[in-house]
């Protein structure tokens, strides 16, 4: 039976009218100066193609910034390497068919490179876009004469030519990779149109300490599987010192691994970042210009205007007491936690939440988060817009639209642009634009242009998201999607109205973030329609090939457009942080390495020799290269899931004893133990299990997961005890012979705690821990393997855990560093302190602070005597014999004021780190604990909303001991952990979350007065909804550099190598009063961190 189109088309209007299209309510213009965008200035050379057009911003950018600092100072220093933006370029060659359009591409050498920079790789680009890229060219400014930054090519590799191609193209290309010296590599490639090999005074390689992983990026052209690239650091991030440079990658087949480098900034990253008034600047130069559609309901407002017309805070468990929220969001929660505990929602009578929904398009102001990328050599200037709303989606069905009921609607909807400027000079190179959990880079040459240099961009209908272009977007395929409706109309808002609310290099002194920053919930509740409820009431009006696509489409669109959960705010989205990516994957999908490679370290000894004998007949080794069993994409850390593994890559002999597991909101960086029975007793020190218990699977959860998972626990031989689990993707139980057990001598207890949670179900019925030995310290034998506890129920403490630890029987030392050792160690990895630019109270040697009038103060029997102390401590009381009921000692500074003053300033001069070297977990690793002095510690102060108040004398003392901790693994000395002393307690962090400078030095940050040590700069509380005490750490010039300024103090396990000094051993107080007692007198000396 035929069809009636025309009945068709009837049911189709029908349909739409049906469902509903709101009615618009009509909105005040703004009154902004409107003219017809630009795109620019443009130099004609050929119109055959857009790359013989030159773009340049429509108005030029002069280096008029205002002063201070290294911004748009034209170079940059990486640390020995001194680098220029070159963005003029000589034609080498083109092909005008294949890669973006068709239209072929163009490579091109740098012009115009000032004196004494060497080109590093020439440039590449497609031919349909206007010519606008740069390379970095480079110049030798170290001092290093045998190892100098940069050298020249041993040879040339011939990597392809283009001489038997059929292409329209401009003559044959031949493509040279430079063969670098040993310790040192490429960054680039040279271009020529004949097959003779170039000078090699042509280009220049980098050494290895200077260069830093890349990938792939964007595909530039391609011809019989042989590709080129534009390629970028693998690690980007505000902390990741990788340097784009600008040239591309060109091999066979698959781009990754590349086979060459991007740079790497071994100097301070936030050296070459603007400051505040150069911010205000730029913002002022090129904040955008965005125009919402014309059929716009859900308009943007201020946060603030959004608290203060009636949103509240929702608690979970307590939803009938919701409560207001301040102006300012001083009433959120502060802690980093996404657990849907609590929610913004829309005022609760229908008037108000109809209002509100609206928002306030004159109350609106953009949100601006100021970054480093690049290693510094780019600043990214994030700008959010809040919006209380986000609208109904809306479907392109063939040639209808159709309302999509309530998909796509929910409470808070936070959208943002961001503008990629660059150091050298201050020219904006890229715009970001945020479209539901996606975005794209544009570059300036795509842009159009609004009064000078502000980029004009457009609000899609409803779902906001960002287009540098009116029309239509489809989500979707070519007929059937969701539609992004974008025009021009009078309803704009300049970005140039803004609040800076975070610039983490500057300081929290200089860019105060708002308390509704720091809320990390969900900025609306969770949706509550069924999707597939409304699907039916579209369904019903299609026929049945459109309903199967349209269904396939909505299910696969993004929760941010589903809706599914509430949104987030700006700081708990990863973009905040790190990389945009069209796709957000897991932090852990990217493998984590040391900025440079472990060093080769002086002979002697078992240290770092990659096998430890624990004795008994056993011999572990440890891995650290993986392969995914399961992952989970919801739960633990963030909300973001965790990954088990299996080890990998496993010596001949050896067995594992567990798999790792490790939360996705992090990088891939860990380590298992894998054993190897070298015993000659009949009772081998490892044995096969005898069969295995499930102790869980996500058969019933309802997460997101990679298929199934299965934990299983080796049910042990008797006398053998397991150390970790296998995890399975089938419910068939594995192979006997996948995972070993250990003899039950050769292990110990071990323990958890709740900061040790990887991942847990949401329920909190299942939940996987860290584990680690009961007993740690100096003397104790037992050894972490760095596999998890799977248990059922919430306690861990209870009773003995199911799995153990190791325990090392042998109780020597042999694997610890020798001294030569030791010294290799601190100056591959010892940090560089930073104090706080307003910091008062400087560190200083313990020698300065005797030799400069500290005093000894001696209270016998009431009667009170002062005396002068000797530089090394040698009259100072030992031991803590002589602090009885009858005589108490403590340090003072000198009476004289003047004296008293000047000694509360310290040395930063004199200052170095007393270093104490100890086994730990067996003797697996290494600790090196680096203690700093100070003379005085200074006035606490506190945050109570916004204002700072001073707490006085609160929080002073005379003599303040802080420290760091470097745990080394004696398997092969990598750095894996610090700890960063905080007042009384203190913090572990994985190198993998770490700001490294000069290859494998990490940075630390001192806070403010206090002195305690953080791994990033910013402000840390201690307290809660934006009331405590404040810890402001931020970088300056006054650094303490630890590799240079140490004395080893102390390393018990070397016995008499290492004399201790006498204030060491002085028990008493370093302060009057209840002063602090000095670092042998602390628990961690012999122990293990808190």
């Amino acid at each position: 039976m035929g069809v009636n189109v025309g009945i068709i088309c009837v049911l189709f209007l029908l349909a739409t009218q049906a469902i509903g299209v709101p009615a618009f309510a009509p909105w005040k213009k703004l009154q902004l100066p409107w003219k017809k965008p630009s795109k620019g200035k443009v130099i004609q050379k050929n119109q055959a193609l857009p790359i013989n057009t030159i773009f340049k911003l429509p108005v030029h950018v002069t280096n008029s910034w205002p002063p201070g600092g290294n911004f748009a100072s034209g170079t940059i220093d990486l640390g020995g390497l001194q680098l220029y933006e070159a963005s003029t370029f000589n034609k080498v060659w083109g092909t005008y068919s294949g890669g973006p359009d068709d239209r072929g591409f163009s490579i091109f050498e740098p012009s115009g490179v000032p004196q004494g920079f060497s080109m590093l790789g020439s440039y590449s680009q497609p031919n349909n876009k206007p010519l606008f890229g740069y390379v970095l060219v480079a110049k030798d400014v170290s001092t290093n004469t045998s190892n100098p930054s940069l050298k020249q090519p041993l040879d040339y590799t011939l990597v392809w030519n283009s001489a038997s191609l059929k292409i329209d193209q401009d003559g044959p290309i031949y493509v040279w990779l430079p063969t670098a010296p040993q310790g040192y590599k490429a960054v680039g490639y040279v271009v020529t149109t004949t097959p003779t090999k170039p000078s090699l005074d042509k280009i220049r390689c980098a050494r290895l300490d200077l260069t830093d992983q890349c990938e792939a990026n964007s595909f530039i052209w391609g011809s019989d599987n042989f590709n080129f690239y534009d390629f970028r650091p693998s690690n980007r991030g505000t902390q990741a010192p990788g340097v784009r440079v600008g040239t591309f990658v060109a091999q066979n087949g698959s781009p990754n691994p590349p086979s060459i480098v991007c740079l790497r900034n071994t100097n301070a990253i936030p050296k070459y970042m603007p400051n505040l008034p150069q911010i205000k600047a730029i913002l002022q130069v090129y904040s955008p210009v965005m125009s919402l559609h014309p059929d716009e309901e859900f308009f943007p407002s201020s946060v603030e205007w959004f608290f203060s017309n009636g949103a509240l805070l929702y608690k979970k468990g307590q939803e009938s007491k919701p409560v207001s929220i301040s102006p300012n969001g001083a009433n959120l929660p502060q802690d980093p936690n996404i657990d849907g505990a609590y929610w913004v929602d829309l005022p609760a009578d229908s008037t108000n939440k109809e209002r509100v929904k609206k928002g306030d398009l004159k109350s609106a102001i953009s949100y601006v988060h100021v970054k480093p990328m690049l290693g510094g050599t780019f600043t990214d200037i994030a700008m959010w817009v809040f919006y209380p709303f986000n609208g109904p989606a809306r479907a392109k069905v063939e040639f209808l639209t159709v309302n999509l009921g309530k998909i796509g609607e929910h409470v808070g909807d936070w959208e943002h642009v961001t503008l990629r400027v660059s150091n050298f000079n201050g020219e904006l190179k890229h715009v970001y634009f945020s479209q539901h959990s996606k975005g794209a880079w544009f570059d300036s040459s795509q842009l159009e242009f609004q009064s000078g240099n502000k980029p004009l961009y457009y609000s899609s209908l409803h779902g906001h998201a960002s287009y540098p272009h009116g029309g239509l977007n489809l989500l979707g395929e070519d007929k059937i999607g969701i539609r992004n409706d974008t025009a021009i109309s009078d309803n704009v808002m300049d970005l140039g109205a803004f609040q800076l609310v975070s610039a983490e290099y500057l300081g929290s002194d200089v860019v105060e973030p708002p308390p509704w920053l720091n809320y990390f919930r969900e900025w609306g509740p969770k949706i509550d329609y069924n999707v597939n409820d409304e699907l039916r009431k579209l369904e019903k009006f299609l026929p049945g090939k459109l309903k199967s696509t349209l269904e396939n489409i909505v299910k696969n669109l993004p929760s941010e457009v589903l809706g599914e959960e509430g949104p987030t705010g700006p700081k708990a989205m990863a973009s905040s942080l790190g990389q945009f990516k069209k796709k957000q994957n897991p932090r852990i999908e990217t493998t984590f390495k040391l900025p440079a490679d472990i060093p080769v370290w002086p002979p002697g000894g078992g240290f770092a020799t990659s096998i430890i004998d624990l004795g008994g007949g056993l011999l572990v080794s440890q891995i650290s290269t993986f392969n995914k069993v399961w992952t989970t994409y919801e739960g633990g850390p963030n909300n973001l899931g965790a990954t088990f593994f299996e080890p990998t890559g496993l010596s001949e002999g050896f067995f594992m004893l567990g798999c790792y597991c490790q939360p996705n909101n992090k990088p891939l960086h860990g380590w298992v133990l894998v054993g190897k029975d070298n015993s000659s007793t009949l009772n081998g020190a490892l044995a096969k299990p005898v069969d295995y218990k499930l102790v869980w699977n996500t058969k019933s959860l309802k997460i997101k997961q990679d298929g199934q998972g299965y934990i299983w626990l080796p049910i042990a031989p008797e006398g053998y005890k397991p150390v970790g689990h296998v995890v399975t993707t089938s419910p068939e139980k594995p192979s006997l012979d996948k995972i070993r057990c250990v003899r039950s001598d050769l292990t110990d207890e071990c323990t958890t705690c709740h900061s040790m949670k990887l991942w847990r179900t949401e329920n909190k019925r299942f939940n996987v821990y860290d584990v680690r030995p009961i007993k740690r310290g100096i003397e104790a034998q037992g050894v972490s393997v760095g596999t998890f506890l799977a248990q059922s129920g919430g306690g861990t403490n209870s009773k003995a855990l199911p799995i153990s630890c190791l325990k090392n029987t042998k109780g020597s030392f042999s694997y610890m560093p020798n001294l030569s050792q030791i010294k290799a160690m601190i100056k591959a990895y010892s940090p560089y302190m930073y104090l706080h630019p307003m910091e008062e109270y400087l560190p200083s040697s313990v020698d300065w602070f005797f030799t400069n009038g500290a005093v000894l103060i001696e209270k016998r029997k009431g009667v009170i005597r002062e005396s002068s102390i000797e530089p090394n401590g040698s009259n100072l009381p030992q031991g803590g014999s002589n602090d009885d009921d009858d005589v108490t000692y403590w340090l003072d500074l000198p009476l004289d004021e003047t004296k008293r003053v000047s000694i509360k300033k310290g040395d930063l001069a004199s200052s170095q780190a007393y270093v104490h070297v100890k086994p730990m977990l067996g003797g697996t690793f290494t600790d090196i604990v680096m203690w700093i002095f100070y003379p005085f510690n200074g006035g606490a102060r506190a945050k109570v909303a916004c204002t700072n108040i001073p707490l006085r004398t609160k929080g002073e003392h005379v003599g303040d001991w802080e420290h760091l901790t470097l745990r080394v693994s004696n398997f092969n000395g990598e750095l894996w952990r610090v700890y960063f002393s905080q007042h009384s307690e203190g913090k572990w962090v994985d190198a993998s979350e770490l700001e490294f400078q000069n290859g494998n030095r990490p940075a630390a940050y001192s806070s403010l007065h206090g002195h305690a040590l953080f791994p990033k700069p910013g402000l840390v509380m201690q307290g809660m909804r934006g009331l405590g005490v404040r810890n402001d750490a931020a970088r300056s010039d006054a650094v303490m550099d630890m590799a240079t300024w140490f004395e080893i103090v102390a390393a018990e396990y070397l016995g008499s190598q290492i004399r201790e000094p006498p204030w060491l051993n002085y028990w008493m107080n370093w302060g009057p009063k209840e002063g602090p007692k000095g670092p042998k007198q602390k628990d961690m000396w012999k122990g293990d961190e808190r």
